[in-house]
């Protein structure tokens, strides 16, 4: 993204703070970048593009947030994997601004953007790449499993997560236990 869309992107999740996503105008993002409300469409198809915009910075920085809480994780890569579904569920699920974001889009919409081929899925693949990379390498993968697909299939699990209301700790690392790890790992 150009630094102009950056900072379009960024006076729109202001704005989106500040106001609401439902209340916010196009008029009202163009006054907050210092732009003429025309020049937006130069750089954006519209409302819609933006709030996807937006929630994709927004869950770049709910990666970063994740990459934190992962720094002293558990060092047993079954644990590893269940802690990075986990958190990154209980990280998103409480973040307002993804929350708002994510509601203000069809569900398509979001569901592309966060479990589809998109910049969301390449960041949180950061996460969850290094510990399938590392069971990969140890031999613990279940036969045929893929890196790659691993991974994407994964996030569409942490969109389903997503969709929940109750996000008990201890519930939700049992069925990732339950259900993801005997999914990608080989039986111990």
């Amino acid at each position: 993204m150009d630094a102009t869309t950056a900072g379009i992107v960024s006076a729109a999740r202001a704005v989106f703070t500040r106001y609401g996503v439902a209340r916010t105008r196009m008029a009202d993002i163009a006054k907050e970048a210092q732009l003429a409300r025309q020049t937006l469409y130069d750089f954006v198809s519209g409302r819609d593009e933006l709030i996807g915009l937006s929630l994709v910075a927004c869950c770049g920085e709910l990666q970063q947030r994740l990459d934190a809480a992962l720094v002293d994780g558990p060092s047993d890569l079954r644990e590893r994997f269940v802690e990075v579904l986990a958190r990154a569920v209980e990280i998103a699920s409480s973040d307002e601004e993804f929350g708002a974001l994510a509601d203000a889009l069809p569900t398509e919409t979001v569901d592309r953007i966060i479990g589809g081929a998109t910049a969301v899925q390449a960041l949180l693949a950061k996460s969850l790449r290094p510990v399938l990379e590392q069971a990969a390498a140890a031999g613990q993968l279940r036969h045929g499993v893929v890196v790659d697909e691993a991974s994407q299939w994964l996030l569409g699990v942490i969109s389903f997560a997503l969709l929940r209301e109750n996000h008990d700790a201890a519930a939700l690392r049992k069925e990732f236990r339950t259900y993801a790890v005997p999914s990608v790992f080989a039986d111990s």
